[in-house]
C-alpha cells in the first residue's frame, strides 16, 4: 500500500473483527491526508500504525468505543491533525486520558451520536480549537466551561437535550439576576442550539472536513 503514493483518502468501516497488525507505518501511503477508522470492536494494533510519521495527515474521523478510547488513552492521534471527528460512541460515558491536549494544530473538532457520553474531561481541549460542535449526544450534561480554550470561536449544539437544558436554565436565571453574560462560554464565541438550526443538514454547515469539502455525518 505505501507505494499509492497519489492515495490521500483511507477509509476502513464496520470490520469488527479484522485484525490490521500488518499494517506499519512504511505500509501506510505516504501522503494521506484523511483516515477514517470505525468498527464496534477493532484490534489493539490499530495504535500501531505509525500515524506519527504521516505527516500530510490532517484529518481524521475515529468511531467506536474500542477504537476511540484506545487512542485517547495511548495518546496515539497524530499531532498533525487539524481536524477530527468522534462518532458511534454507545457506552462510553467519560473520555479516557487526555489524548486530544497534545494535538496542538487541530481546529475542528465534531462528537456525533456518542449516546451515553455525559461530560469531557477538564482541561482536556489543546489550545488551538477553534470549532466544536455536538450532534446527537442525549446524555451529554455539561461542559468543562472553565477549561473551554481561549481560542474557541463556534459552538454548536443539536439534539443534545440535556445539555440545551442546562444553557436555557443558565439563560433563564442569568436574565432573572441582571446578569449581562448568559452563554457557558465567552462572548467571543458564536454559540448555537438546536432551536436555532431547520435540519440536520443546516446544523451540520461547517461540519464538513474543511480541509477536503467533504462531508460525513453517517
Amino acid at each position: 500500500m505505501d507505494t499509492l503514493t497519489s492515495l490521500e483518502y483511507l477509509s476502513v468501516i464496520d470490520f469488527p473483527k479484522l485484525k490490521l497488525s500488518f499494517l506499519k507505518q512504511a505500509f501506510l501511503p505516504p501522503n494521506l491526508q484523511h483516515i477514517e477508522v470505525k468498527s464496534l470492536r477493532i484490534a489493539k494494533p490499530v495504535t500501531e500504525w505509525g500515524l506519527q510519521g504521516l505527516t500530510a495527515l490532517s484529518g481524521m474521523n475515529i468511531g467506536g468505543d474500542d477504537i476511540v478510547n484506545l487512542f485517547l488513552k495511548e495518546r496515539k492521534l497524530p499531532i498533525s491533525l487539524v481536524f477530527l471527528k468522534i462518532q458511534h460512541l454507545s457506552e462510553t460515558k467519560f473520555l479516557e486520558g487526555n489524548g486530544l491536549l497534545h494535538l496542538s494544530s487541530l481546529e475542528f473538532l465534531r462528537f456525533y451520536e456518542c449516546s451515553e457520553l455525559v461530560s469531557l474531561p477538564k482541561k482536556s481541549l489543546p489550545s488551538s480549537l477553534k470549532s466544536l460542535y455536538f450532534l446527537k449526544c442525549p446524555s451529554l450534561e455539561s461542559l468543562p466551561e472553565d477549561s473551554l480554550p481561549s481560542s474557541l470561536k463556534q459552538l454548536h449544539i443539536w439534539e443534545c437535550p440535556l445539555l440545551e437544558e442546562s444553557h436555557n436554565m443558565s439563560h433563564g436565571q442569568s436574565e432573572a439576576k441582571g446578569m449581562k453574560n448568559s452563554n457557558p462560554v465567552s462572548d467571543s464565541v458564536q454559540l448555537k442550539m438546536a432551536n436555532e438550526f431547520s435540519t440536520l443538514c443546516d446544523a451540520a454547515e461547517g461540519f464538513c472536513d474543511p480541509l477536503l469539502q467533504h462531508c460525513n455525518l453517517f
